[in-house]
């Protein structure tokens, strides 16, 4: 709503060094640049960017956020860069909204069956041919039923307007009851954030698929993602027969299955 963007970095500088800023559009025209001297360890940094145009399926509008590390003389040690695109997502009234209007979700599960390589596939190429198909059939969005797809799924997904659920590798009736399992899902969820979370296509974040065992610990677990990283919707478990739940949104979820 603001027309930010918050870049986040964590350095030490011992050298005098500074940090140039450049936020360039689809075109990779310059939109905005920003440069400042480097503090140690974690630094923020807003930028306004007060024209840009937001993402969605109807207009998949992506900006690229270069960074470059300079040394004394302004010329620039190391460089790096992400794609991300301006959308919020909602679920005012109990409805789904993006960047202010209703969405309507026309969908399908992706199940990783993929029989002739036995994975999914790793490059843009096979995704443009899953999201081609989807888009050929009039949808709008995929789920990925308990895993998280490769970096060419979003960016393929970003640049066609695709809104996804992403899923740990978690389909169990026993969720919570194992320190290792519950310690590897932990730190697996983080990955997937910091990894992927800049993707606006990514939208919609489940804990799993049909979970029961402990809730208390599945929901202290989305609470925890959700508060590292709030741009995306969040659900304890993609729907569940366990009694007493799956008939009703658990009290923390942002949207429901």
């Amino acid at each position: 709503k603001k027309k930010t963007v918050r870049v986040v970095s964590d350095l030490q500088n011992d050298r005098g060094r500074s940090m140039a800023v450049q936020i360039l559009d689809k075109q990779q025209r310059q939109v905005a640049f920003k440069k400042l001297p480097v503090q140690n360890g974690r630094q923020e940094l807003t930028i306004a960017l007060p024209k840009a145009l937001l993402w969605d399926e109807f207009n998949p509008a992506l900006y690229t956020a270069k960074v470059q590390l300079l040394n004394t003389n302004a010329k620039p040690v190391h460089e790096i860069s992400a794609v991300f695109g301006m959308r919020e997502m909602g679920n005012q009234n109990s409805l789904l909204w993006v960047n202010g209007r209703r969405l309507f979700l026309r969908g399908t599960l992706e199940c990783a069956i993929f029989p002739l390589t036995g994975h999914p596939p790793m490059d843009k190429k096979g995704w443009q041919k899953v999201f081609g198909a989807a888009k050929a059939y009039g949808l709008n969005h995929l789920r990925f039923h308990s895993w998280c797809p490769p970096k060419a799924a979003f960016e393929v997904a970003d640049s066609m307007g695709f809104y996804l659920q992403v899923e740990l590798p978690f389909w169990s009736l026993n969720a919570g009851k194992d320190e290792k399992t519950n310690r590897f899902l932990e730190e697996e969820a983080m990955r997937i954030s910091s990894e992927y979370g800049n993707h606006p296509s990514f939208c919609l974040w489940s804990m799993g698929n049909e979970l029961q065992g402990d809730f208390n610990w599945l929901t202290g677990l989305m609470k925890k993602v959700r508060q590292s990283d709030p741009r995306h919707l969040y659900t304890t478990t993609t729907f569940t027969f366990q009694k007493d739940h799956g008939r009703w949104p658990e009290p923390d979820d942002d949207f429901y299955i």
